[in-house]
């Protein structure tokens, strides 16, 4: 599974993270992999606490894309 898939998505963040404007501190490419599936998972998996405080369905269509929205600013500085 990790060289089918995971090592693939590795090599990928590798190269953006070297074309983002990041600080250095920022673009350890291992940390900034597991921090953008942690950004992106943790509405989904913790999705009772998420419903629960907030009142909001983190599958509905309007929250997935704000998450994505939330990631992608956060990673690409927008």
């Amino acid at each position: 599974m990790i060289e089918t898939y995971t090592r693939r998505l590795f090599v990928a963040v590798v190269e953006i993270a070297r074309e983002l404007p990041l600080a250095e501190a920022l673009r350890d490419p291992v940390r900034l992999f597991y921090a953008v599936i942690g950004l992106s998972t943790v509405p989904f998996t913790l999705a009772p606490e998420f419903e629960r405080l907030y009142g909001l369905d983190p599958f509905s269509a309007r929250e997935v894309e704000n998450t994505v929205a939330y990631v992608e600013a956060i990673i690409l500085g927008i």
